[in-house]
């Protein structure tokens, strides 16, 4: 998909973003998404935030973080967030903000990149796959807060 524009968020993107998040499952508000990017984007050298323009309508997001780590030579990237409308979704979007976020994960340094998905979201697990991500770990989570009941 050519005519999409990989870009940095900006916080005049929360209104369009607030939908992508619902659909990833994790509503959220406007003001809660330029409250989190504000604290998110802080440190621009550990946590990025890019979205996808396709005629001038947000359709896709994706958020990185870098990890210093003890017991690995180099830190770890992770894509914490990606999510595409589901009307533009099988047309390259994912990929193509998986493939920036690589891009800037590659740049900061890091020799591995790590990702979660839903263990319900299966179409997200064969897509990854189709990426060259594969399962090699298991992740544990315990939710402290109410908000985060739901992974």
């Amino acid at each position: 998909m050519t005519d999409v524009v990989i870009r940095p968020a900006v916080p005049d993107d929360a209104e369009s973003i607030e939908p992508l998040f619902t659909e990833l499952g994790h509503p959220t508000t406007a003001a809660e998404f330029r409250q989190r990017w504000t604290a998110y984007t802080a440190d621009a050298a550990t946590n990025r935030v890019l979205v996808a323009v396709l005629a001038d309508r947000v359709v896709g997001l994706v958020a990185t973080h870098v990890t210093p780590t003890l017991h690995r030579p180099t830190g770890v990237g992770r894509i914490t967030v990606l999510v595409v409308a589901p009307d533009v979704q099988g047309r390259g979007v994912g990929a193509r903000l998986v493939a920036e976020a690589e891009a800037l994960l590659r740049a900061a340094g890091v020799g591995r990149i790590e990702l979660t998905s839903g263990t319900r979201r299966m179409a997200a697990h064969r897509f990854y796959e189709r990426l060259g991500y594969r399962q090699d770990a298991l992740r544990l989570a315990k939710s402290l807060d109410a908000r985060e009941g739901r992974a």
